[in-house]
């Protein structure tokens, strides 16, 4: 059985970020929550105070771990960064991801970017291959230019997939061995 890229770097990137954060559980410790979400939307209209605010209630929840939601919604073609994808424009305000990633990098948190939404999604599942496949390049696409804008930020953590497949539908994993990425 092989696996898609975005799947096998997904689960490559929480295990080093887990590994690595030293939340390895022993006897002494506990799972803990670390982080939150955020959709874009409402960071975009944040000030720089607004967003240096947002981490320190952060903080004091012993939060220290932010999910930008999404960077791209593929359906309406639009991001939340200056993005140079073709036929993509920004539909914020301000550079969101910049925005969070900045803050975070001033109060030690780390950021995790959301690839692309797609309404479609919940009427695709993982029924339409050609659709999943279009989505995973698409996907790869992002990762590349997300990491030439963004990677020299310490903050950066890593990626977040937003296409969620449960594993009660897709028991046997068979659309797995379908989907490959980069061919």
């Amino acid at each position: 059985m092989s696996i898609s890229v975005p799947y096998a770097v997904l689960w490559l990137l929480l295990v080093a970020s887990y590994a690595s954060s030293g939340l390895a559980q022993t006897q002494e410790t506990r799972p803990a929550l670390r982080g939150s979400f955020l959709q874009p939307d409402l960071g975009d209209s944040w000030t720089s105070q607004q967003w240096k605010q947002e981490f320190s209630y952060m903080k004091k929840a012993g939060l220290d771990q932010m999910v930008l939601q999404w960077t791209v919604d593929s359906n309406a073609k639009t991001a939340i960064y200056p993005t140079a994808l073709p036929g993509y424009t920004q539909s914020t305000q301000n550079d969101v991801a910049e925005r969070a990633l900045c803050t975070a990098d001033e109060t030690g948190a780390q950021i995790y970017l959301g690839l692309q939404i797609n309404e479609d999604w919940w009427q695709k599942y993982t029924e339409d291959v050609p659709w999943l496949k279009r989505e995973a390049k698409l996907a790869n696409a992002i990762v590349d230019e997300l990491w030439k804008r963004y990677g020299r930020h310490p903050s950066l953590a890593g990626w977040y997939l937003a296409f969620e497949v449960d594993n009660i539908n897709e028991a046997a994993w068979t659309f797995v061995d379908e989907v490959k990425v980069r061919q």
